[in-house]
């Protein structure tokens, strides 16, 4: 998570990488450990640095999509995504 830090500062202006942010690089970099999906021993998988400090990289150059929004009571947040077809969506 510091090497993320370090590398969302550079990538944005020295701002700070928030726990969110944090929370879902950890996530859709997870390499996947005991069974698929999140479980009990291995929660979401194990933390993959690289694959992370890249997906930094494709939020820099607008190839993928990272947004930290706030979500109000009642009102609707619709997002509309095309899928390539050739790699999983995830989305959290």
């Amino acid at each position: 998570i510091g090497l993320w830090t370090q590398i969302h500062k550079q990538l944005f202006d020295n701002s700070e990488l928030n726990a969110a942010s944090a929370k879902n690089l950890m996530i859709h970099s997870a390499l996947e450990a005991g069974n698929v999906g999140p479980d009990p021993w291995y929660g979401w998988g194990l933390i993959d640095a690289k694959k992370g400090a890249e997906l930094l990289v494709g939020k820099s150059n607008n190839n993928v999509i990272f947004n930290n929004e706030i979500l109000n009571n009642g009102i609707q947040n619709t997002k509309t995504v095309t899928a390539s077809g050739t790699e999983p969506l995830k989305v959290t």
